[in-house]
């Protein structure tokens, strides 16, 4: 399956992570037939930038050498080269 990568906005943006699972990521996840890593990365004021970064780009990094891992113990198959799904969002 294809993957979307995901970093909510936090910070100066509106939203969080659960927000972000709520009206966007779990009504995609529904009508796609895709994988979704969505970030829950430490946030300001209690740390420091670039923490949030440095979080999202540690889990980007373990997505890229080693897939698997976001989906053991399921049927999934994370396929980064693909680059489409079967999705019908209108309609």
């Amino acid at each position: 399956m294809p993957v979307v990568f995901v970093m909510h906005g936090g910070g100066w943006n509106q939203g969080t992570h659960t927000t972000d699972e709520t009206w966007l990521l779990w009504p995609l996840h529904e009508k796609c037939e895709l994988v979704i890593i969505s970030v829950e990365y430490r946030m300001a004021p209690e740390v420091a930038f670039p923490t949030w970064f440095d979080d999202s780009w540690d889990v980007l990094e373990r997505l890229l050498s080693k897939p698997a891992s976001f989906v053991s113990g399921t049927k999934v198959d994370i396929d980064l080269q693909k680059a489409e799904g079967s999705c019908a969002l209108i309609g």
